[in-house]
């Protein structure tokens, strides 16, 4: 007694379910209907025949039209049979989308003959034509198998077309998530490429200018002194000046080399303290601790990072914070790794001293929060 009490009442359920998704999908409001027909003229059939005469290949549309306007009227006796008609010339051109309106067309005037056996075997031959990537128009489909059961009473059927509605629903669902999960990683990916690029070029042109720069300096200077000597009355090729200025040449381009080697030698020392070691772990570390294990000034340190990485302090080491934060979430999905970590034990192990923090600098370099990144990860795997 209790189970047939169950199955009524999913019954019922069933059919407020199918009930609600047609009226969110059905035509526009009956204002909007009874405005349309009294603005469409009495009949399309003459302007029908007329293109029917004009060519052969639309005489399936006069029929289809004709059908049409039979059910309309209440006359669903002659609109089934111009509907076979329209049918049977559709089969004919092998045009499968044309083919599954008219068995829609023909479902919906047996459902309203009370015809629900023939109505259920058209949706079904709608079905097999229908594309299978066209998630919408099988769940269209779906819902009006679904309402012919529940009028029917045939509860095993019924479930059925509810299940599979389901499994559709969750299918779409999920090709929207995909979609708009690959469009920010590929756009923010564009950007970090954009942005590396753009920074190469930017150095490659600093170097090119400053070493011109110093070269017409130079060449500035010798053409100077030789001015200055020839003003004495002293020859410079007698008084062999080139060498000298070959000197000061020299001289000058081993001071430029000493600098960008100097440089470079500090900008390896950071990366060594930051890759190696991982001195960014410390969630008290500040500029004054890294220029004192690089021996420089802290004003030295800050204009490496400014010229050379483009960002302050801060931002550079959230950078190394951020990067291995995602490397421990994507082991976790993928090997199990750091299986037992939270997010607060990974905030903490590179070096966040709170969770806001974390979550604020993670957001603002990834996109999106720690928690939407691993279960953005979740999605894709699967």
């Amino acid at each position: 007694m209790l189970s047939a009490i169950c199955k009524h009442y999913r019954v019922v359920f069933g059919i407020c379910f199918v009930l609600f998704l047609s009226v969110s999908c059905s035509q526009p409001s009956t204002l909007q209907e009874s405005e349309t027909t009294n603005n469409r003229p009495a009949s399309i059939e003459p302007y029908a025949r007329k293109a029917a005469e004009i060519t052969d290949t639309a005489q399936h549309i006069l029929y289809m039209i004709q059908g049409n306007e039979y059910t309309q009227a209440g006359d669903f006796q002659k609109g089934v049979k111009m509907l076979y008609k329209a049918l049977n010339l559709v089969i004919q051109t092998q045009n499968m989308p044309l083919r599954a309106t008219m068995y829609s067309h023909l479902s919906e005037a047996y459902r309203e003959l009370y015809d629900f056996d023939k109505s259920e075997f058209y949706l079904n031959r709608m079905l097999e034509v229908t594309p299978l990537d066209s998630l919408p128009l099988q769940m269209a489909t779906l819902q009006k198998l679904a309402y012919i059961y529940a009028l029917r009473g045939d509860i095993s059927q019924f479930e059925a077309a509810i299940n599979r509605l389901t499994t559709f629903h969750y299918a779409l669902r999920k090709q929207q998530c995909d979609r708009e999960l690959k469009m920010p990683s590929m756009e923010y990916e564009t950007e970090r490429i954009t942005a590396r690029q753009g920074e190469a070029m930017q150095a490659k042109y600093r170097n090119v200018i400053c070493t011109t720069t110093l070269l017409l300096c130079m060449c500035t200077l010798t053409i100077l002194l030789r001015k200055k000597r020839t003003k004495r009355g002293v020859c410079p090729v007698q008084q062999s000046d080139e060498p000298l200025a070959g000197d000061k040449t020299d001289e000058s381009g081993s001071l430029l080399s000493d600098l960008n080697g100097a440089t470079k030698k500090l900008s390896d020392n950071l990366l060594h303290l930051f890759d190696e070691e991982k001195i960014y772990r410390q969630p008290q570390l500040i500029v004054d601790d890294v220029a004192k294990k690089m021996g420089i000034s802290n004003n030295r340190l800050s204009t490496l990072l400014n010229q050379g990485y483009k960002m302050p302090f801060p931002d550079f080491v959230n950078l190394y914070r951020i990067d291995e934060a995602k490397e421990v979430l994507l082991k976790q999905e993928e090997s199990g790794e750091y299986a037992c970590y939270t997010i607060q034990a990974i905030a903490e192990m590179v070096g966040f001293r709170s969770l806001s923090t974390f979550y604020a600098a993670f957001k603002q370099a990834v996109g999106v929060t720690p928690t939407e990144y691993r279960a953005a990860l979740r999605r894709v795997r699967g």
